[in-house]
């Protein structure tokens, strides 16, 4: 997996991270949480991890993404996960994942999720 794009979103206090490939294993999400960490550094504390490009995920891929969401959680912000396949978000839901991270299809699913009414 390789992150191929991020921006942030300051009213927001957000930063959508566009990932590309497999979720494979620990060493995947390593830059990943230290771009996390800086961001919480600066006041950033919601993350979007889109998925649109995301082909795969197993076990390992989960449990990194879950040491992600507590990383996040700690800060107090929120962690969702963006467009993902069908096929993702199935592992998602049968592994409870879709439990603690928000897994949202549209822009105005994320603003209800970061800020709701």
């Amino acid at each position: 997996m390789k992150i191929i794009n991020n921006n942030v979103v300051k009213e927001k206090s957000m930063r959508i991270i566009c990932l590309d490939g497999k979720i494979i294993n620990s060493k995947d999400f390593e830059e990943l949480e230290k771009l996390v960490v800086e961001s919480v550094r600066s006041e950033i504390f919601n993350f979007v991890l889109h998925f649109k490009r995301i082909t795969t995920i197993n076990s390992t891929g989960i449990n990194s993404l879950l040491n992600l969401y507590k990383l996040v959680e700690n800060a107090t912000g929120k962690l969702i996960i963006f467009e993902a396949d069908q096929f993702i978000k199935k592992v998602l839901k049968i592994t409870c994942v879709d439990h603690m991270i928000n897994i949202c299809d549209s822009m105005n699913e994320i603003h209800e999720v970061i800020s709701p009414q």
